[in-house]
């Protein structure tokens, strides 16, 4: 069953809107981080803002590619990709400690890019207007 056009157009834009705010947040904490407390502050909150986006960017693919080919498995790969990246995200941040990057600015850097990507998509999804659920079935309430 194919979804309608409009669907898949409606998740590239909400994908393409959220990557580009969480990479303007993510570059924006590291040139603040390079600037204010030096290098390796600003590698570090870029460290951190590239991993949430790798995170969100690679899970949102994930989901336009099954909800293509198999709409019905959707919650199921979500949900599977989901505890993947959650395991692969921890042992991504364990390794970039244990290489002495500034754990502060790290999770600066992740937290403003998980803040970009929220707000980029929430507004994304604003502007799309369209509506993400079924009309009513039966009367109104003022028609009974």
């Amino acid at each position: 069953m194919a979804e309608p056009y409009w669907l898949v157009a409606l998740g590239r834009r909400l994908g393409l809107a959220a990557g580009v705010a969480a990479v303007a947040a993510g570059a924006a904490v590291a040139l603040l981080g390079w600037v204010w407390a030096g290098p390796g502050a600003g590698w570090a909150a870029g460290a951190g803002a590239g991993s949430a986006g790798l995170f969100f960017a690679l899970g949102h693919i994930v989901q336009l590619l099954v909800a293509r080919r198999r709409p019905s498995l959707i919650l199921a790969a979500s949900l599977t990709v989901y505890a993947t990246q959650v395991g692969l995200a921890s042992l991504m941040l364990a390794r970039l400690v244990g290489l002495g990057l500034d754990r502060g600015w790290l999770v600066g850097g992740l937290t403003v890019a998980v803040v970009g990507w929220l707000a980029g998509l929430i507004q994304a999804f604003r502007r799309a207007r369209r509506p993400v659920f079924d009309p009513p079935s039966g009367p109104s309430p003022g028609e009974l």
